[in-house]
């Protein structure tokens, strides 16, 4: 399932570590995708065997709904994005040790490498 992220970027290309997150969007993208892993759980998917991904911004959103869910999924995938709210971020208890798959390419002229290392 696609679902479409519901935040602003509000910085000028490349996102550095200095740009700033569309925090009050990104609430509402978690919200989205937390709703719909909810479904997925009470539909009978056992949380182990759910995975969030995205690409740049929604690699974003997937990172930060996937360590801010109530539960341990069976992945998060992030291609060439970042942590939002890297200041402010806790992951839950339960989500601390679901895997993650974090790849960036080096010569990305949209979202820097550095966003990778500070995650």
């Amino acid at each position: 399932m696609c679902i479409r992220d519901r935040c602003d970027v509000l910085e000028a290309w490349p996102l550095t570590l200095k740009s700033k997150d569309d925090s009050e969007g990104l609430k509402a993208s978690v919200a989205l995708v937390h709703a719909q892993i909810d479904k997925l759980i009470a539909d009978g998917v056992p949380a182990e065997r759910i995975i969030v991904g995205g690409f740049s911004q929604g690699a974003a959103t997937a990172t930060l709904a996937t360590y801010t869910y109530n539960k341990r999924l069976g992945g998060c995938l992030n291609l060439s994005g970042w942590l939002p709210d890297r200041e402010t971020f806790a992951a839950s208890a339960e989500s601390k040790s679901t895997p993650l798959f974090w790849g960036h390419g080096k010569s990305d002229n949209v979202v820097s490498v550095e966003m990778q290392a500070a995650g």
